[in-house]
């Protein structure tokens, strides 16, 4: 499904942003950063931030807004906040335990879950079925 792309300038706040990683072929999940809500530190508030779970740990850098899907503005922007600095306290990136959709269904809805690799999980068990029922098909 194709979301919209916000064509003027965002207002000030978060956003749920993906982007489809042609070389992977999965989707990456990232908090967009308007106007550093976030308060980081280094940022000058004037150019977006996305904020994401990669490799080794979560991250923040300036990015441009074109390269990302926005799917919306976050409702509720300080218990989103709250989680967020609360995932900085578990950083390293885990790809079946904390990878960026982990973090931003985290910093969202406070529950730390993968609808893709729950996907991927399934495939691998309807598999691993199909062998077992092959093999033991075969077998007698």
């Amino acid at each position: 499904m194709a979301y919209p792309v916000a064509r003027k300038p965002l207002s000030v706040g978060l956003y749920l942003a993906i982007q489809r990683s042609v070389e992977k072929g999965v989707m990456h999940y990232g908090m967009l950063d308007i106007g550093n809500r976030m308060g980081i530190p280094d940022a000058d508030g004037f150019h977006p931030v996305v904020i994401h779970q990669t490799p080794p740990s979560i991250r923040w850098e300036y990015t441009d807004i074109s390269l990302w899907t926005i799917k919306g503005k976050v409702i509720d922007e300080p218990g989103t906040l709250e989680r967020i600095r609360g995932a900085l306290a578990r950083p390293d990136y885990n790809l079946l335990g904390n990878n960026c959709e982990h973090f931003v269904r985290y910093a969202l809805l406070g529950r730390h879950e993968s609808t893709q690799v729950n996907g991927a999980l399934a495939v691998v068990g309807i598999a691993a079925v199909a062998f077992i029922v092959v093999n033991l098909g075969n077998a007698a």
